[in-house]
C-alpha cells in the first residue's frame, strides 16, 4: 500500500518487508527523487467490507439466528445456557450503545490494544473459550423468550442508531473503538454466541 500525501509515488517493486500490509511500514518518494521509509501503522482499519451489525445483510442474518435458537439448544463449549448467552449477548450491546458501564480490565490496559488489531482487522470467528469480563456474566437462570426479545430490540437500536448510537466509552478489554470497530465487534460476538448454540 503506497501514500502519496501530496508527493509522487514510486512504481511497485517486488513484495518487500516494508511494502507488505502487514509489514505496517510504507515506501514515499519525496520530490527529490529520495526513497525514505516512513514507519506508520496502516490506518485502513477495519475494512469498509468487513462484516459488521449496522450492515442490512448482516442484521436480518444475525435476528434469523436469533430467532432459531431454543431454550435446549445444545452448546457446543462453554458453561452458559442458551437464554444465559443470549442475556450475555445483550450486556455486550448494552455496553457498547452507552447504556451500560463496563469498568476497564487491567489485562486489556496492557494488551488490549495490540489485540484489537488482530481481533477486528480481520473477517473470522472468535477464538472458542475466551475468558470474560466479570461484568459480562450471567450466571442465573433466564427465560428465553424475554430475553430474546430483549436482544432483538438491541440489535434494532445498535443497527438503525448508525455511528452515533455507539458509546465513546472504551471497551473493557479493547479500550477506544471507532463506531465501524465496535459495528464489527458486535456483529463478531453475536456470531460467536450463536455458533456456540449452532445456529
Amino acid at each position: 500500500m503506497h501514500a502519496t500525501l501530496g508527493l509522487s509515488a514510486r512504481p511497485r517493486r517486488e513484495s518487500t518487508q516494508s511494502e507488505r500490509v502487514g509489514g505496517g511500514e510504507r515506501d514515499i518518494l519525496t520530490d527529490l527523487d529520495q526513497r525514505v521509509i516512513v514507519s506508520a501503522p496502516l490506518l485502513a482499519f477495519p475494512s469498509p467490507a468487513m462484516l459488521n451489525l449496522q450492515d442490512a445483510a448482516q442484521v436480518a442474518e444475525i435476528t434469523t439466528r436469533i430467532r432459531a435458537l431454543r431454550p435446549d439448544s445444545p452448546r457446543q463449549w462453554g458453561k452458559m445456557t442458551a437464554p444465559q448467552m443470549v442475556a450475555h449477548c445483550s450486556i455486550a450491546l448494552e455496553a457498547a450503545l452507552g447504556e451500560r458501564h463496563v469498568p476497564r480490565l487491567f489485562v486489556g490496559r496492557l494488551l488490549g490494544g495490540f489485540v484489537k488489531k488482530a481481533v477486528l482487522g480481520k473477517d473470522g470467528p472468535f477464538a472458542k473459550n475466551a475468558p470474560t469480563a466479570p461484568s459480562y456474566v450471567v450466571a442465573d437462570e433466564r427465560d428465553l423468550e424475554r430475553e430474546r426479545s430483549r436482544l432483538l430490540a438491541l440489535v434494532d437500536r445498535f443497527a438503525s442508531g448508525g455511528s452515533g448510537a455507539c458509546t465513546k466509552e472504551p471497551h473493557a478489554f479493547f479500550g477506544t473503538l471507532t463506531p465501524d470497530e465496535w459495528a464489527v465487534l458486535m456483529y463478531k460476538h453475536l456470531d460467536h454466541h450463536l455458533r456456540q448454540f449452532g445456529v
